[in-house]
């Protein structure tokens, strides 16, 4: 059985991933004065409008990354959508 601390825990570890592409951000920006777009959670779909789909690609081409974001982004993912699961179990 499910209780509420899995609410608290479930907000935390989407804090914990979401503070991992914040600060692969910040050293991307440091390094090669670039961010790097990120999906946008929208409710259980992502977006991304077309010059960040574009950016994107170009950055994922050209650049020798030092982190592996489209790995953090994934993880960022997943962490996001049990966490809908779990807000979505409560909800009922």
């Amino acid at each position: 059985m499910i209780n509420k601390d899995v609410i608290l825990w479930s907000c935390k570890e989407v804090r914990k991933s979401y503070k991992e592409l914040a600060l692969i951000n910040n050293e991307l920006k440091k390094l090669f004065n670039f961010q790097f777009p990120f999906v946008k959670p929208k409710s259980t779909t992502w977006y991304l409008s077309n010059k960040d789909i574009e950016l994107r690609n170009r950055i994922l081409r050209t650049a020798l990354l030092p982190y592996d974001v489209i790995g953090a982004e994934n993880r960022f993912k997943q962490v996001y959508l049990r966490h809908i699961g779990v807000l979505e179990y409560f909800k009922y």
